[in-house]
């Protein structure tokens, strides 16, 4: 064991446990000029601390309100938090409706994420010590409307697009399948992006509950949905 790890044992049996603190602050909104969200909420950072360790944990709840004046198709957000006691987590919050004939209409309010749970742990820390000032930020990354005008880099976006593709493949594969004996072969068959199997488990829960016919009109309706988002994206950027 090194030094600092058995000064740090040490500490932890011979300071006494302090009593459990929580400290509630507003979350940060989107600052940027044109962001088609506005975001508001709260977050409660609870910390205790047992000798020189704390455990720490989060409980937030972040609405938003589309004021673009035009239908979001995609949004990404990245929200940070970081506590009293240091540490903090990045959230990658998306909501992608490419396959669906749904947007976020202009002045819709939503919840746009809440807390899932967990906490982390940190050691050796100075439990005479305030901490720092939490931190609790939101900011949209990148988003779509249904004009097909974007807002942000693209590249951010990188992921989704690229879970895009694989979606629209498999769902130009499914709509060409022969029968429907061919069509279930193929609808079995697991991809290897967990993000665009996820999505392809809604057509098989379809399939269950509704039949055959009723998932293979699934994906005709996805594939249309698709082509006029396309469409409607090559026409705002002048690409026939």
């Amino acid at each position: 064991m090194t030094l600092r790890g058995a000064a740090c044992l040490f500490l932890c049996f011979a300071l006494p446990c302090f009593a459990q603190t929580a400290v509630t602050v507003p979350v940060t909104g989107d600052p940027a000029p044109g962001s088609p969200l506005q975001i508001a909420g709260k977050i409660t950072f609870t910390d205790q601390v047992f000798g020189n360790s704390v455990v720490s944990s989060s409980t937030y709840e972040l609405t938003a309100r589309n004021v673009s004046g035009k239908g979001i198709v995609l949004m990404l957000v990245r929200f940070r938090e970081v506590g009293p006691r240091g540490g903090g987590v990045l959230h990658n919050i998306q909501w992608d409706n490419f396959f669906r004939d749904d947007e976020i209409v202009p002045e819709e309010n939503f919840v746009l994420d809440r807390s899932s749970g967990g906490f982390q742990t940190y050691c050796c820390i100075n439990p005479f010590e305030s901490g720092i000032a939490p931190i609790a930020e939101a900011r949209v990354i990148y988003a779509e409307f249904a004009n097909g005008s974007t807002y942000g880099e693209r590249s951010e976006a990188a992921g989704i697009f690229t879970t895009r593709s694989v979606i629209l493949e498999y769902l130009h594969q499914l709509d060409r399948a022969g029968g429907n004996e061919a069509f279930l072969r193929l609808l079995a068959q697991k991809l290897k992006s967990d993000e665009a199997d996820g999505f392809i488990e809604t057509l098989r829960s379809v399939q269950k509950k509704g039949g055959t016919e009723a998932a293979r009109g699934q994906v005709r309706r996805e594939l249309r949905n698709a082509a006029r988002h396309l469409r409607a994206m090559q026409a705002a950027h002048g690409r026939g």
